[in-house]
């Protein structure tokens, strides 16, 4: 006699694929809306720094990942926000109304057409609606500020400009005015004091021939 598989067995197998599906589904939105966050931070951050002249190719290097997470989120919840705006503002048309915008219907219309979900469409549009916005509005944006750095070094110098980053190499700072970076070597480094926010545009680098105060 020929040996069943029990029914309850099939449904628990077929929902653990399920579950396993959702998480690997959510998991990947996640590192997908991180990576987004990125470059938009990663993209406004370029922006601000070709605006106040500064090479921006070169600069964007030197920042930390965690400046175009910093940079990016208030960017892209400020959209998010947006978008939840415009989807109450839908649903209340539609509970008021009886229905839904004419503009949501041809949305919709088109992407039945198109075999795609009427959710991924929006997200898509939103998504490079907000790129589209992020360029035009950057350029309206106040200018970018950083943090002065104090750099003591070896030799009684002191070498102050705009703090960018300190890696391997050494402190990475910039010139607003002179439009230039510099980076002071590791081992010339004796001590670093980090000032207050100033627009890059306002601070240049300068040294002196005594340690910092």
């Amino acid at each position: 006699m020929a040996l069943g598989v029990d029914p309850e067995q099939q449904i628990t197998t077929k929902n653990s694929k399920l579950d396993a599906t959702h998480l690997v589904g959510a998991l990947a939105g996640l590192l997908g809306l991180t990576g987004y966050v990125y470059v938009v931070g990663g993209l406004a951050l370029y922006i601000e720094l070709y605006r106040t002249g500064v090479p921006a190719g070169e600069a964007i290097d030197e920042f930390t990942s965690r400046r175009y997470l910093l940079v990016g989120l208030p960017i892209v919840g400020v959209f998010v926000v947006g978008v939840l705006a415009v989807l109450v503002g839908v649903f209340a048309v539609n509970c008021i109304t009886g229905h839904a915008p004419k503009w949501l219907e041809k949305l919709r219309n088109v992407s039945v057409k198109l075999h795609w979900q009427p959710v991924s469409v929006l997200l898509a549009i939103g998504a490079v609606l907000m790129v589209l916005c992020l360029l035009v509005a950057a350029f309206l944006w106040p200018a970018i500020t950083l943090r002065q750095a104090s750099v003591t070094t070896q030799n009684g110098q002191c070498i102050t400009g705009a703090y960018i980053s300190t890696d391997s190499n050494g402190v990475n700072l910039a010139d607003g005015r002179a439009h230039e970076l510099r980076t002071v070597p590791t081992a010339e480094v004796v001590a670093v004091v980090i000032g207050q926010k100033l627009p890059l545009r306002d601070q240049s680098i300068t040294v002196t021939s005594a340690p910092c105060a």
